[in-house]
């Protein structure tokens, strides 16, 4: 029963994105990345770097979008699935199945995350130019906004561009650059005050009220750390395969994924001792970290610059299947 649950929902995902399999028909309500694509690229081919519009054809960026997509459909799964069991009603599972739909659900989000991050890094290493900064920050500019504006479109009859932005800002900028987190924090207002509140601020000056209102309308800047903290941290994406000095610090470091080479290949991070490839090694790690920071000012702010991997590539090869 739960493995025919979990191929079920597995198989819905796969389903939700159609590839290259050829157009959809009218009656196939699927989300068509290639059709998709094609319409985003309209909105960008005059002003994206010609690297980028060659980059955007690539296998490997259809690839990232994939994994990307596959990975928000198993997010907001697992979102819905916590408010059920929230509303208590007759729809709710029992308590004990409950919990392992939602372990089993993180867990499938958290496996798209860590297949997204290879993806990611391959990028990285073989599409950026330290040499060129403004034409390296116009290219992670481009794949950042190009990929939001695919998600919007493959959810766009879900509601969820503000949760799909703010996630898409914590993977790939941090908490400290996530731009749309801090636009879409709610304020409090005279329209999210009851009558009674209301009535209470005009006619009876209660203090407390008042303080409320009063602490909204000028809130304390919040405290996301410092410069140095900030740049010691790494966005979620990077962290997959590569621990913050923070994360080492605390010996939070466990299986990582392979750090991809600059011709794409995978080297074991641990590199088992191997005296010739320690200095390599160290400067690919410098290479992914310091695009994970999300410290670079307008560039992508870094979604954190994560490449190619065997697994996404079975992902995309079991999609295309179906």
């Amino acid at each position: 029963m739960e493995e025919s649950a979990e191929k079920t929902a597995r198989d819905s995902r796969k389903s939700f994105v159609k590839g290259r399999n050829g157009p959809a028909s009218q009656s196939d309500s699927r989300f068509n990345l290639e059709q998709t694509k094609a319409r985003v690229f309209k909105s960008f081919e005059d002003t994206a770097p010609s690297k980028f519009r060659q980059f955007y054809k690539s296998a490997l960026m259809d690839r990232f979008l994939h994994t990307a997509i596959l990975y928000f459909v198993a997010r907001f799964q697992f979102q819905a699935l916590q408010r059920r069991g929230k509303s208590g009603g007759t729809a709710s599972p029992p308590k004990g199945d409950y919990n392992k739909m939602l372990e089993q659900q993180q867990r499938e989000y958290e496996t798209h995350l860590q297949d997204l991050a290879p993806i990611y890094a391959q990028i990285i290493m073989q599409e950026s130019d330290y040499e060129h900064t403004q034409q390296d920050k116009l290219f992670f500019e481009s794949l950042y906004e190009v990929t939001n504006q695919i998600l919007q479109e493959a959810f766009a009859g879900q509601k969820k561009q503000s949760e799909l932005e703010e996630e898409l800002g914590r993977i790939f900028r941090t908490n400290q650059f996530n731009m749309a987190s801090r636009r879409n924090k709610k304020r409090l207002n005279d329209s999210t005050l009851s009558i009674r509140e209301l009535y209470q601020l005009k006619h009876e000056g209660d203090p407390a009220l008042n303080s409320r209102i009063l602490a909204s309308l000028y809130p304390k800047k919040e405290a996301n750390g410092s410069i140095c903290s900030a740049s010691a941290s790494n966005s979620p994406i990077i962290s997959k395969i590569i621990p913050s000095p923070r994360e080492k610090l605390h010996g939070k470091e466990k299986s990582r994924a392979a750090t991809p080479s600059k011709s794409g290949l995978g080297r074991e991070s641990s590199y088992k001792g191997e005296k010739g490839d320690t200095s390599e090694r160290k400067h690919d790690e410098s290479r992914l970290h310091s695009a994970g920071t999300g410290m670079e000012e307008g560039g992508m702010e870094n979604m954190g610059r994560s490449g190619l991997q065997s697994q996404a590539g079975s992902v995309t090869a079991d999609m295309e299947e179906d």
